[in-house]
């Protein structure tokens, strides 16, 4: 996938995201899209084009650990909002389409682990939030969240998750996927909206 704050079409559309003063996205130097300045502020975004060029994401957030997007149908020399996303907590978002680019996939993180923050399971065994795998059925604008739940083992050490985020995603089978995370990969079922990790350590 492209992504940028520029990026070049296979037909030749040049798409620049412009925010120095109002935040705009322009095809070939004219704008198409401008976007009101956010209540709850805004650090940044990017630009992202699916493989096939069908769609783009307007990802951006507030600098205050919000992420948002805007799916945008780019197909046919096309300018057409999809879908709005507004600011919700998390940091480092990133996007996939699946389903020959029928869904799109946002993973991000949203929570930060220490010892003395973690939460506690009825069988008394120590978890923490780790992030959210979220669901668009980009054809009837279904969104559907997923959180991240991480299950560490005694010999886990804390600055193995400290940093990173969910920098890929590869589809194994219907509700089955393979994520990159900080640690390491892991294969998970989505068989509930609670996808939980038992991180076994080194």
């Amino acid at each position: 996938m492209k992504k940028s704050t520029n990026v070049v079409l296979n037909d030749g559309r040049d798409i620049l995201l412009m925010d120095d003063e109002d935040i705009s996205i322009l095809i070939n130097g004219e704008k198409v899209y401008t976007m009101p300045y956010p209540m709850a502020g805004y650090g940044g975004g990017i630009l992202i084009v699916s493989p096939a060029e069908k769609y783009l994401v307007f990802s951006y957030f507030s600098g205050q650990s919000q992420e948002a997007f805007i799916l945008f149908d780019i197909a046919e020399m096309g300018w057409n909002i999809v879908y709005e996303h507004a600011y919700f907590g998390g940091e480092g978002s990133n996007y996939f389409f699946i389903n020959d680019e029928k869904i799109l996939v946002e993973a991000k993180r949203t929570g930060w682990w220490s010892k003395e923050d973690s939460e506690t399971d009825i069988e008394g065994k120590s978890y923490y939030e780790f992030g959210e795998l979220n669901f668009l059925d980009i054809n009837d604008g279904n969104f559907t969240l997923n959180k991240i739940f991480v299950y560490p083992t005694d010999s886990w050490e804390e600055n193995v998750t400290d940093n990173g985020y969910i920098d890929d995603l590869e589809v194994l089978g219907e509700n089955s996927f393979s994520l990159k995370l900080p640690w390491g990969v892991e294969e998970i079922e989505l068989l509930t909206s609670n996808i939980i990790i038992r991180y076994l350590g080194e």
